[in-house]
């Protein structure tokens, strides 16, 4: 599964994403895939976890580099969102 990496630059409500770190602003995380929860799952070759901090996600990488941050947060939203 392909993952793609992000940074975390502001804590915001309705997006949720996953990643090895606490969710700090400026740390890294990783998307790989979102879930019909509206979870989306990290996995890592020590662990597997799941980051619960709600992020506004950025700087895209990857297959996902020419995308919009608009795009990307509707492409991430949770679907639990009302």
């Amino acid at each position: 599964m392909k993952k793609t990496s992000y940074k975390v630059i502001k804590h915001a409500a309705g997006y949720m994403a996953a990643g090895p770190e606490s969710g700090a602003i400026g740390d890294s995380i990783r998307i790989a895939k979102v879930r019909a929860k509206g979870n989306a799952t990290y996995s890592h070759n020590v662990s597997r976890m799941y980051l619960r901090d709600n992020i506004e996600i950025t700087g895209a990488v990857g297959r996902l580099k020419n995308k919009t941050k608009e795009e990307l947060k509707l492409k991430y939203k949770k679907y639990s969102e009302k």
